[in-house]
């Protein structure tokens, strides 16, 4: 039996009255998660089942439900001008914006529960809004650093504590953060990068991977539809970033077109670097010890003996 957790439906909701879902599956814990099918194997970036913070990450019909209560207001408008065939092709676009809507906020779980580092000290989230995604986060991570110019802060500060994550929120543009450079160990862009012009999106970019340490990862899932075109392709060719992956199945979506996946700031991690006593080290040290070495008299000198 799938866990279910009592919700008080809003006080104004433009759904009908048979869709006023008070209880919901609003989280899936170890005994429950069976009944629910993995994410699809994409084709350049692996999402698996996501490593959850706390038993609150929402389950696709959670997720569905939000995102219906979200289109209804444009049912609401349009149901009254349109009818017959017209209106059921609207009901149609706003069941499968809907089913959308819930697909791209269960992926977003499982990659930012994925592909953030478990043991990451501090992590940026540009755009953060009302900090939805701060359920996704691993359960090591130490602080969140959120910065948006205009959040619901009420929300954020709930959404924080409710997530059981240290939030250190400033208030500005990414654009320019007064962030240390090489200080972060990954960075989240969730819908922020298309809301702007190209200019100002290669701005943030610049920013992003300043901060960013080197080898640390940004993940990003952005609309690729209408005037948000062009972010995929400022994230490819950005010269400080490497090993740039992406699901091509939904950068290719002919109905809604979506950059999902994960790129690297170039350079190497310290975690990768050379620690002193390891093999290569000592191979380098016995190197030198014999370049050290006084030779016999007689001795060939094309090569050590």
């Amino acid at each position: 039996m799938a866990c279910m957790h009592r919700v008080t439906a809003p006080q104004r909701c433009p759904l009908p009255q048979a869709l006023h879902l008070r209880i919901i599956p609003n989280a899936f814990c170890p005994a429950c998660r069976t009944s629910y099918s993995s994410l699809p194997v994409l084709n350049r970036v692996s999402l698996s089942r996501p490593r959850m913070r706390s038993p609150r990450l929402c389950s696709p019909s959670a997720y569905l439900v939000e995102g219906a209560s979200q289109v209804a207001e444009i049912a609401e408008v349009s149901l009254p001008l349109v009818g017959g065939v017209l209106g059921g092709l609207v009901l149609t676009f706003i069941g499968y914006r809907a089913a959308v809507y819930a697909r791209i906020q269960y992926i977003t779980a499982a990659l930012i529960g994925n592909q953030t580092p478990p043991d990451a000290a501090q992590v940026l989230e540009i755009g953060i809004g009302g900090g939805k995604n701060l359920y996704y986060y691993p359960k090591g991570v130490g602080t969140v650093l959120g910065v948006d110019p205009s959040p619901n802060e009420e929300l954020l500060n709930q959404s924080a504590i409710q997530a059981g994550v240290i939030l250190d929120f400033r208030r500005g543009s990414a654009e320019s953060m007064d962030i240390q450079s090489n200080s972060m160990d990954a960075v989240v862009s969730t819908y922020t990068l298309g809301c702007l012009p190209l200019p100002a999106r290669e701005r943030v970019l610049k920013e992003v991977a300043r901060v960013l340490k080197p080898g640390a990862p940004f993940l990003y899932v952005e609309m690729l539809r209408g005037a948000c075109k062009g972010t995929l392709e400022l994230i490819e060719g950005c010269a400080d970033f490497t090993g740039v992956e992406y699901d091509a199945g939904w950068a290719t979506n002919s109905l809604d077109p979506h950059a999902i996946g994960v790129a690297k700031k170039r350079g190497v991690s310290s975690q990768q670097a050379v620690v002193p006593g390891s093999k290569a080290d000592q191979a380098i040290e016995e190197l030198e010890n014999k370049l050290r070495k006084p030779r016999k008299r007689g001795s060939s000198s094309k090569g050590i003996r």
